[in-house]
């Protein structure tokens, strides 16, 4: 997440911002204008036009619980 400043090659890499979809996602004020302001990388928006939401939930869990593994935690098993 960037909070000021700009971009430096090599040292920060900024990703697209998330779009917002109605009927998944939580509305919240300016829902209706975010897909149009978002910030877009080209190359995200192949995982961005995704729509097999529960098979991206599941990814996202098993990458978490491999981190959290990584560090001591709870194991994936």
């Amino acid at each position: 997440m960037m909070m000021s400043g700009k971009p430096v090659e090599g040292i920060n890499n900024y990703r697209s911002w998330p779009k917002y979809r109605p009927g998944y996602d939580f509305p919240f004020d300016g829902c209706e204008q975010w897909n149009k302001k978002r910030r877009v990388v080209p190359e995200d928006e192949a995982y961005f036009n995704r729509t097999d939401y529960e098979q991206m939930n599941k990814e996202i869990e098993e990458s978490v619980l491999g981190f959290v593994a990584q560090l001591g935690g709870k194991s994936q098993n």
